[in-house]
């Protein structure tokens, strides 16, 4: 399996304090955001991981290197970034993946137990999922339907009577379902839809094929995408910090 962490955005909306330093080497206590993502699914079956980056991309080569946690690390620019989403981010990917990947964006908190199970316990096609009721009022969040532990819609618009989760932001795809994805993704491209997010393509795959929910249950999570969310965040990881 390979682990495919996207890395590459300016993170616009926190420019004021990512101008020198990309977002996921901001720190969260003791480590960067994507070391806390890497150590939560750098784990077996994963037997590489490929950093897709753009923005700053020697500051995140310099921090990682050429290996995490004892498995290689192989890095992906994209030169495009300022003008792409991270579907064209994966999408770079595509000639090198021909088997089961995970994947996220290099943004995203989650505690390494949690990370652990989702890559060991899920099924080959899985979404992470939040169900707790708390975030469906947001805007902002990916949300989910669910019908018989199978997701059948997933945008940030569904109508609040369909919503039965959110998305966290990390994904696991078989080989089979990857392959699709590029072939999906290509075609988005070819249309300049290079804006689009790496959902775009699970909306489609999401309506032919069965993926399954994984729950993070109560496990702490976030998706950092402002400036007040990563206060809240550096915040609850200090308490968790404190408490060890």
């Amino acid at each position: 399996m390979k682990a495919i962490i996207c890395a590459a955005g300016e993170s616009k909306r926190m420019s004021a304090i990512t101008r020198l330093v990309p977002k996921p080497l901001l720190p969260l206590g003791n480590k960067t955001i994507i070391e806390h993502l890497l150590y939560a699914i750098a784990i077996g079956p994963v037997d590489e991981i490929i950093i897709i980056v753009g923005y700053l991309a020697n500051e995140v080569k310099n921090r990682i290197g050429k290996s995490f946690n004892g498995i290689p690390v192989k890095y992906i620019t994209n030169d495009s970034y300022s003008a792409t989403n991270n579907m064209y981010s994966i999408y770079l990917a595509r000639k090198i993946i021909h088997e089961d990947v995970v994947f996220a964006s290099g943004d995203v908190y989650i505690k390494p137990e949690a990370g652990h199970d989702f890559i060991l316990k899920s099924q080959k096609d899985s979404i992470f999922v939040d169900n707790s009721q708390e975030h469906f009022d947001s805007d902002d969040p990916v949300k989910v339907a669910i019908n018989k532990n199978s997701i059948i819609s997933i945008d940030k618009n569904l109508p609040k009577d369909n919503i039965n989760g959110i998305a966290i932001g990390v994904y696991k795809l078989s080989s089979e379902l990857i392959r699709e994805y590029f072939k999906i993704a290509e075609g988005f491209i070819k249309e300049n839809h290079l804006q689009y997010g790496y959902i775009e393509p699970i909306k489609i795959l999401a309506k032919k094929h069965s993926i399954s929910p994984f729950y993070v249950g109560k496990n702490m999570w976030f998706d950092i995408d402002t400036a007040e969310e990563y206060k809240k965040a550096k915040k609850s990881i200090q308490k968790l910090q404190e408490v060890k």
